[in-house]
């Protein structure tokens, strides 16, 4: 019973309106542009460099393109698929 209410409350959160989601899209849209975002009560973050190094590492492998050999870890990697927003995820 509490793991359904855990998910109905999640699922809420993931549910606005249209008009709410475009505020946020153009909102991310115009962070990215400037590079930087200010706090409601504190300082200026600062992404600009983060993006530009984001978008200049990032690799695309199209499908018929095999990966890239890549050496073990002294790890187990572990994913976990969640339908959640970001903010609930972190």
């Amino acid at each position: 019973m509490y793991q359904d209410d855990v998910k109905d409350t999640l699922r809420r959160q993931l549910d606005i309106n249209r008009y709410q989601a475009t505020q946020l899209g153009e909102e991310a849209v115009r962070i990215i542009r400037i590079g930087y975002y200010h706090l409601v009560d504190g300082p200026r973050i600062e992404l600009g460099e983060k993006i530009r190094k984001s978008v200049h590492d990032t690799v695309s492998y199209p499908p018929e393109k095999l990966l890239p050999q890549t050496a073990r870890g002294n790890h187990n990697t572990q994913i976990k698929i969640q339908n959640c927003t970001t903010l609930t995820a972190v």
